[in-house]
């Protein structure tokens, strides 16, 4: 009687902070009651769903069955998967490095052909266009976790094999992941993403080839490098939403802070994902390119440099910053090769023809 008491009161008046569970969408206040609203008994549908989602200790009873389950079975959520060395796996990008989403020659062929001519209609106004491919941990880490077989071409597979004979300048991160012989992870064992390390050495990769072509005149480097065994913001986003008891698994993590010396700094806007997040954070975007730079988030939403400045999205808009660029850059994940640029590539064409 006495938890049950310790339930109501922590379900209505929440005097003990709890840490929310990870990955899990936001409850809305109820509205006030209605006779309508109860006649069609959507104000009780609305009382029952708050009532479930809120109720007192239920973060820490949830994280303590998943701990259970975890510990004594090694069961965890339904989308990702555990390696050896205790990694996790989101997956989706498994699926993705099989061909489970592969979308055929002739749907990959036509992105192509969007790239190309997306490309030629930026080159006539005097801009320029990178694609960045992130990298796959199921292809980083092969050897700590059992792969389905293969027996599809993957959309990677047609991307590479497409711009092979372009001019396309195509920055591939999963290739280039390989090549470096990192005394820190590129990708944490406890993410799904680049690490945030991993993240600095792609940044500074793409001011390298902004230099290159003339739009910078610097690029930017690593002042300072603090070492860590746990894993912080994205670096932990997967064991976070294993919403568990225990820590994630010590790793070799690094987490720098970066000098911006350039003071040529180009106006970018840059079309992508989850994935080009670390970089903002780590004030690539801010501080390493012309503060009038956009992120066109997923292609739905444009984001300024300063996050808490709105920005209407709308053709108008659209255009405006597109023909404002000095770059454009496209950065995808494997998964997302599928729907290349979320509409980007059409609509740009478009905008640019008009």
């Amino acid at each position: 009687m006495a938890f049950l008491l310790l339930m109501l009161i922590q379900s209505l008046f929440r005097p003990l902070d709890s840490v929310s569970l990870s990955g899990e969408e936001w409850v809305p206040e109820v509205e006030p009651w209605t006779l309508d609203a109860i006649a069609e008994r959507s104000w009780q549908k609305d009382v029952d769903h708050r009532v479930t989602k809120k109720f007192g200790f239920r973060e820490v009873c949830i994280r303590l069955y998943n701990q259970l389950r975890y510990g004594a079975f090694g069961e965890i959520t339904h989308f990702i998967e555990e390696g050896e060395d205790r990694i996790l796996f989101e997956k989706v990008y498994e699926q993705a490095m099989c061909g489970d989403n592969d979308i055929g020659h002739a749907a990959m062929s036509r992105k192509i052909d969007s790239i190309l001519v997306l490309d030629s209609l930026l080159r006539e106004n005097g801009q320029n266009l990178l694609l960045v491919l992130a990298p796959n941990k199921w292809r980083f880490y092969s050897d700590k976790i059992e792969i389905d077989e293969i027996d599809s071409v993957s959309n990677y597979d047609r991307v590479k094999a497409g711009l092979l004979d372009t001019d396309i300048a195509l920055f591939d991160v999963i290739d280039w992941f390989d090549t470096l012989q990192s005394p820190h992870s590129l990708i944490s064992k406890s993410g799904t993403h680049w690490s945030v390390y991993g993240a600095a050495l792609v940044g500074m990769q793409i001011q390298k080839h902004l230099v290159e072509i003339g739009l910078s005149d610097a690029p930017f480097e690593i002042s300072e490098l603090e070492t860590s065994s746990g894993p912080r913001y994205t670096d932990r986003d997967l064991h976070d939403l294993l919403n568990i008891m225990s820590n994630p698994p010590e790793d070799n993590l690094a987490y720098p802070t970066l000098n911006f010396p350039n003071q040529k700094k180009p106006r970018v806007l840059i079309i992508g994902d989850s994935y080009y997040l670390t970089m903002y954070y780590l004030n690539i975007h801010t501080q390493g390119f012309d503060p009038d730079s956009k992120l066109l988030y997923y292609n739905k939403e444009l984001v300024h440099a300063d996050p808490e400045v709105g920005i209407p999205f709308n053709d108008e808009t659209f255009k405006k910053e597109l023909l404002a660029a000095d770059i454009v850059i496209i950065e995808s994940n494997e998964d997302a090769l599928s729907k290349f640029g979320w509409g980007f590539l059409s609509d740009a064409i478009t905008a640019l023809s008009e």
